[in-house]
């Protein structure tokens, strides 16, 4: 399974709480939609370029039953989008750099995919925030909530790569190719310390 793909099943391990109490046990449909959530999700692994559109297909389906599963909604269709930001960025550098009239000429052309890039990254930042935040609320474990939400470790690098993105859009401006240099190794830095967490429901008591 690839990091986007394994990511986006972390990410919808949190329809598992959408229509659940505040007790901290799955109810038999939040277990069962969890299931088929996963299903979809592991349909993907050997699909082509189509991925993000069957993965956005896969978070739409989520309705919006509770605050929790929302937030989960949202996150989801975020990480979709995050997800398609780097092929985007690689199309209009390519596109850039074909023939520009002076080096300044070339980053002032890539401002707008980077922000687009930063944008997504703070969106999935802040969504996947307040999973976790919701879900401690709701009074699961630690290891529970890494199910429904994200790792602590994965939310810290998710904050950094998008403070990272918009340092990298100041740099574009401010037509810096050295800043810019040490931000795309920091970008790619955080990008590989996004881990895939646990997506079992046995960590989850459920009924």
């Amino acid at each position: 399974m690839s990091t986007f793909l394994a990511c986006l099943a972390v990410a919808l391990s949190a329809a598992s709480a959408a229509t659940a109490s505040s007790q901290r046990v799955l109810s038999k449909a939040e277990y069962q939609q969890l299931q088929l959530a996963q299903k979809r999700i592991h349909s993907l692994e050997s699909s082509d370029g189509r991925s993000f559109a069957k993965a956005n297909a896969v978070c739409t389906r989520l309705h919006s039953v509770s605050p929790l599963i929302a937030a989960v909604r949202s996150g989801c269709l975020d990480l979709t989008r995050l997800g398609g930001d780097d092929n985007r960025l690689n199309a209009r550098a390519t596109k850039c750099g074909i023939d520009p009239s002076s080096e300044a000429a070339l980053l002032t052309c890539l401002v707008p995919a980077v922000q687009s890039y930063y944008t997504d990254a703070e969106a999935f930042y802040r969504a996947e925030t307040y999973v976790d935040r919701l879900a401690r609320a709701r009074g699961f474990s630690s290891s529970c909530v890494a199910v429904i939400g994200d790792s602590p470790g994965n939310i810290a690098a998710e904050g950094k790569l998008a403070s990272d993105l918009k340092a990298a859009v100041q740099a574009l401006k401010n037509q810096n190719p050295q800043a810019l240099q040490t931000l795309s190794d920091e970008i790619q830095a955080d990008i590989k310390a996004i881990k895939p967490g646990p997506s079992s429901l046995s960590l989850c008591p459920h009924a």
